[in-house]
């Protein structure tokens, strides 16, 4: 988007999405006899039985964290009851560690699934969020405001809003506060 007079987000979505899903339906084949870990996130894209199947062998057999992770971010991509259940798993596999539910909290609050807007609502009386300190989740999803200069007008209006909301926002983090303040200033 950095080249982009005006950015676009919603056009670079669209066309990333489709490059990835035109990727793993042409090298369909080849990222399930060659490179089965590597292709699992292209191929979870094409949302078909294979694809999910071959992602939950790669979570259910991972031998550490960073395999089962990049696994559950290619389950997730799809909305469904394997997903709510990979889900399920992995944080009562995890719930101890701090960073990884985080990353639990951020794949799900980011994920493109419709009526994602209910799940984050659902994430938000989760035990283990904690509003007054939402970890790096909230730093990280405040950051997607850090470029609202470079959008389109009414973009930019939102965002803008949106950055002015979060510093009226009492007991905001440090991390949030210095963030959204910079985003504004700058």
């Amino acid at each position: 988007m950095e080249m982009m007079e005006v950015a676009d987000p919603d056009a670079v979505h669209t066309v990333r999405t489709f490059i990835r899903k035109h990727l793993a339906s042409e090298l369909k084949n080849e990222f399930l006899s060659k490179f089965p870990a590597t292709g699992v996130a292209y191929l979870a894209l094409l949302n078909d039985q294979q694809c999910t199947e071959l992602a939950l062998h790669e979570y259910k057999t991972a031998t550490n964290l960073t395999e089962q992770f990049a696994a559950l971010a290619a389950i997730a991509q799809n909305p469904g009851q394997t997903r709510d259940d990979v889900l399920a798993d992995f944080y009562s596999k995890w719930w101890h560690g701090y960073f990884v539910v985080n990353k639990w909290f951020m794949l799900q609050s980011t994920s493109d699934c419709p009526g994602n807007v209910e799940n984050v609502r659902k994430l938000l009386s989760h035990p283990a969020f904690d509003m007054p300190n939402p970890n790096k989740v909230a730093s990280w999803m405040v950051s997607a405001f850090s470029r609202w200069r470079q959008y389109n007008e009414t973009r930019k209006k939102l965002a803008k809003a949106q950055l002015e909301m979060i510093m009226s926002t009492n007991g905001l983090s440090e991390n949030v506060f210095e963030i959204a303040s910079k985003s504004l200033a700058s």
